[in-house]
């Protein structure tokens, strides 16, 4: 029973660490989007 649980632990620990970094480049990638889409909108206005 014991092992379950560090077995467990284990893979939910490997999958935070397989996921921070996926979740951080979706983060950057949404904010250059934003980024982008400002800069499209003051070269329509100018």
């Amino acid at each position: 029973m014991p092992w379950l649980v560090v077995i467990a632990s284990f893979v939910s620990a490997v999958v935070v660490v397989i996921k921070a970094p996926i979740t951080a480049k979706d983060a950057l990638l949404c904010k250059n989007d934003i980024n982008a889409i400002n800069r499209a909108y003051g070269a329509a206005l100018q």
